[in-house]
């Protein structure tokens, strides 16, 4: 499922309220409890879907995609793979192949402004990543602690927890 978000902010909610409703029903009662996974297709995505199955998590996968289309092609593989559905937002403002701080922050508030959008038409509590303790380590990412932080509060006032199979306890530590 694709989406070319154009004019965003104009055209967001038109989106995200037609490519929701191609999705496949997840709300079934008998349901193992579902999770949102932010798919890249790397290393740590795909080793985040093989953590939340074994768990017993119904794992929906959601990619944006930038100009580069690396990251789209990455969870196709990965969620072919594994038997995920995979919704990819494609977004013209990305550049996949830079690490300023700026355009990393401003795709992950697009993707966070998705993946509430998401969860809340698929009935989804849990949104995972990725991070793990290196990430938060890395000297290139030292936004992404606070980052963390921030987005896990605004998560929470939308009832949605946000956890990180990567880090043993999926606690983001405190600042």
């Amino acid at each position: 499922m694709y989406s070319d978000w154009g004019q965003f902010p104009f055209t967001w909610s038109l989106m995200v309220s037609v490519s929701m409703s191609k999705l496949k029903d997840m709300d079934d009662p008998g349901s193992q409890s579902k999770v949102l996974l932010l798919l890249s297709g790397g290393k740590d995505s795909r080793q985040c879907i093989s953590v939340l199955q074994s768990r017993g998590y119904r794992v929906l996968a959601l990619c944006i995609s930038g100009k580069q289309g690396l990251e789209e092609s990455g969870a196709k593989r990965s969620a072919g793979e594994f038997g995920l559905e995979l919704v990819v937002y494609k977004s013209r403002f990305f550049d996949e192949l830079t690490w300023n701080p700026m355009k990393l922050i401003s795709r992950d508030i697009l993707m966070g402004i998705v993946a509430i959008k998401t969860c809340q038409r698929l009935g989804i509590r849990q949104l995972a990543t990725g991070v793990k303790d290196e990430d938060l380590q890395h000297e290139q990412l030292w936004w992404l602690r606070i980052f963390l932080n921030l987005g896990r509060q605004a998560l929470g006032l939308f009832h949605i927890r946000l956890i990180f199979p990567l880090i043993d306890d999926e606690v983001l530590p405190s600042l």
